[in-house]
């Protein structure tokens, strides 16, 4: 079959548009499945999640409708009645658009550390170490790990608006916590210890990551 009988000249700008949307929504699913929409997230002491999902869902299935246009456009150029070299090239290009996300996506860090080291960089800016560590030294002593109603929260502590804050036993140290424990996983974690050779506390749902001497940052598992 010629090339005009597999694709109408009318038809080949539909094609070349389905080309543009699977390299440019292929790219862009990487870049939001591969950490950059949750790491803006941690910076901003938000949930990263949900705000990954509902940028890369849609562009997923742009991505994935496009298939059929790759697949008609490959066969375009390897049917096309011209230099071989030509058509090898051509498929060339067309065969790299299939795997350009997923490459993108390979480099780049996975989500969940790129929410966290946005987070931990929130930390450093915006929590006040020293103010707390001073308020929990001020603490009557507890011997296990004791909630702080909001009344009794310093102002280093307020601003924040954390969702919790745990006082450690021995006054240790201070746990802020936003978000909640879920499925979906937007529970995140602060822990300001007394000193930095204390260890932070085990949690069951978290991994900290120390982000500075005697601070540690967390974020829910997935799952």
């Amino acid at each position: 079959m010629q090339a005009n009988g597999i694709l109408k000249p009318g038809r080949r700008g539909v094609l070349w548009l389905a080309a543009v949307l699977w390299v440019v929504g292929g790219s862009t699913l990487a870049v939001a499945l591969g950490g950059s929409l949750d790491y803006r997230a941690g910076l901003r002491n938000s949930s990263g999640g949900f705000a990954t999902l509902t940028v890369a869902l849609p562009i997923a299935a742009i991505w994935l409708a496009c298939c059929f246009g790759q697949v008609a456009l490959l066969a375009y150029f390897l049917a096309r009645p011209t230099r071989s070299g030509t058509r090898f090239v051509a498929g060339v290009l067309c065969l790299l658009t299939f795997a350009w996300g997923p490459i993108i996506g390979l480099l780049r860090v996975l989500p969940g550390d790129s929410y966290v080291l946005g987070f931990g960089r929130w930390t450093q800016a915006d929590v006040d170490a020293r103010a707390i560590r001073a308020w929990c030294a001020a603490q009557p002593p507890v011997t296990v790990a004791t909630p702080v109603p909001a009344a009794a929260w310093p102002p280093s502590i307020a601003s924040l608006a954390p969702a919790g804050v745990v006082l450690l036993p021995g006054n240790a140290g201070v746990v802020l916590e936003w978000g909640r424990l879920a499925a979906w996983g937007d529970s995140r974690k602060v822990c300001i210890l007394a000193t930095p050779a204390t260890a932070p506390p085990a949690e069951y749902h978290y991994q900290w990551v120390s982000v500075a001497p005697g601070i540690h940052v967390a974020q829910q598992d997935p799952g």
